[in-house]
């Protein structure tokens, strides 16, 4: 029960990250689009914003095909190398089961 209280708090104190995602008209900031293939060459290679935007790319569906299980082994892993966005995003999708089977316990 305390995992889940604390994962409420970090998302909850995290939310401003979810603003800084988009540029003043709107806009998403990441960017993969149609060069998806080097992003995901840099993104194997360990760069972390690379992974996210690839990431973000999969989970809208705007750029390349939608694919919500690969988006969010992509933001976890962005997580894992220390992307503040897609922790918070990881975690989200966690507890919510998107993309993945819920598991409020990780």
């Amino acid at each position: 029960m305390n995992r889940i209280r604390y994962s409420i708090i970090f998302l909850l104190l995290c939310g401003s990250v979810v603003a800084s995602d988009f540029d003043p008209a709107g806009q998403p900031k990441y960017a993969c689009g149609k060069e998806h293939q080097s992003c995901l060459s840099r993104a194997e290679k360990g760069d972390g914003e690379s992974a996210y935007s690839l990431a973000r790319a999969l989970l809208s569906g705007k750029e390349i095909k939608r694919d919500k299980q690969a988006g969010y082994r992509w933001m976890c892993m962005a997580a894992e190398r220390g992307h503040l966005a897609a922790t918070y995003y990881c975690g989200a999708m966690t507890l919510a089961g998107e993309g993945v089977s819920p598991n409020p316990q990780k």
